[in-house]
């Protein structure tokens, strides 16, 4: 039996799974770099946003957050947040603690079946 190495980094087994995979990865690699890009240049005068306090990289990122606090001309940068975002919340609800945090019933182990929850239900006669 051979071990999945790449299991944690997210990666496929399979080589039709790699196509798909990487593909679907060289797609977003231009989105990131424009979005890591834009936020360079929206920490001018600073020469980076890793250059940046915390606390004026939260005012750049609160811009790109908040709807009362968007500016015009940083449509980019906000999409780039969106993305982020996005791929973010993804990979939290798909992680273990993510589903327990949603109460995933497919965690459960049941020792015996727990019958149907739907007592008196005409069509859930037999289950």
């Amino acid at each position: 039996m051979r071990k999945n190495r790449s299991r944690g980094l997210g990666k496929p087994e399979s080589p039709s799974s790699w196509i798909s995979w990487f593909s679907a990865t060289r797609a977003l690699q231009s989105p990131f770099r424009q979005g890591l890009q834009w936020l360079d240049h929206a920490s001018n005068p600073a020469p980076s946003f890793v250059s940046l306090t915390a606390e004026e990289q939260n005012a750049i990122l609160e811009r790109l957050a908040y709807k009362a606090k968007h500016r015009d001309g940083e449509q980019a940068g906000q999409q780039f947040f969106q993305l982020v975002r996005r791929y973010i919340v993804m990979g939290f609800y798909t992680t273990r603690i993510g589903l327990e945090s949603l109460g995933f019933p497919g965690l459960i182990f049941y020792t015996s079946s727990p019958g149907c929850t739907h007592h008196g239900n005409p069509e859930h006669i037999g289950l």
